[in-house]
C-alpha cells in the first residue's frame, strides 16, 4: 500500500469509484474527493494542487493534502486528505487526517494501512499531536481508530451527531 498525490493516471479508477459512492447513496469522504459539478479530472487535480498549496481556499478552511490510497495492484482504493494544520473551528470539530475506503475495499485493512501511511505523512509535514475525530456511530471506523493506538480525547456534537475525538504523538 502507498499514498500518491492524484495524477491523470488515476483517473478511471476515480471516476468508478466516485460512480460507487453515489450508487450506494453514501456521503463521499474525505470531502476533498467529492467532484464539483463543472469539474473534469483534470481540474480536480489542479484543485487538490491549490489545496496543497493553500491557494483558492475558502477562509475558514486551512491548506490540505489530498492523496490516493494505492493497493497492490496498482488500483486507487480511496483516499486520505491531511490537513496541515488546524484553526479553531477544526480542532473542536475535525482533525488533521480525513479517510474514505470505497465501499467494495471496505474490511480488506485498507483503513488501518491509510491510517499508518497517513502517519507517517504527519510526521514529514512536522504535526507531532494528530487529532482525528469521527461519529460515534460509525463503529468500523471508532475500531480502526483505536486499534491503531490513537487514545480517546473527548466527545462532542457536530450538528446534532454524536462524535469523538482522538490523539496520537508522532515520534
Amino acid at each position: 500500500m502507498k499514498l500518491e498525490f492524484p495524477e491523470k493516471k488515476h483517473e478511471k479508477d476515480y471516476l468508478k469509484m466516485i460512480q460507487e459512492f453515489l450508487e450506494n447513496k453514501e456521503h463521499i469522504t474525505p470531502w476533498q474527493m467529492k467532484p464539483r459539478e463543472w469539474e473534469n479530472f483534470d481540474e480536480f487535480i489542479v484543485r487538490c494542487k491549490e489545496y496543497r498549496e493553500g491557494k483558492n481556499i475558502q477562509p475558514n478552511r486551512v491548506p490540505a493534502t489530498l492523496y490516493f490510497l494505492i493497493d497492490e495492484k496498482d488500483k486507487v482504493v480511496w483516499g486520505v486528505s491531511i490537513r496541515h494544520y488546524l484553526n479553531d473551528a477544526l480542532k473542536f470539530t475535525s482533525g488533521h487526517i480525513w479517510y474514505g475506503i470505497t465501499p467494495s475495499e471496505r474490511k480488506k485493512w485498507y483503513a488501518s494501512q491509510a491510517l499508518k501511511l497517513a502517519l507517517e505523512k504527519c510526521k514529514d509535514m512536522n504535526i507531532t499531536d494528530a487529532l482525528l475525530t469521527c461519529d460515534t456511530s460509525n463503529i468500523a471506523s471508532v475500531k480502526v481508530i483505536q486499534k491503531n493506538w490513537w487514545i480517546f480525547d473527548s466527545e462532542y456534537e457536530d450538528e446534532g451527531i454524536p462524535s469523538q475525538r482522538y490523539r496520537i504523538h508522532i515520534k
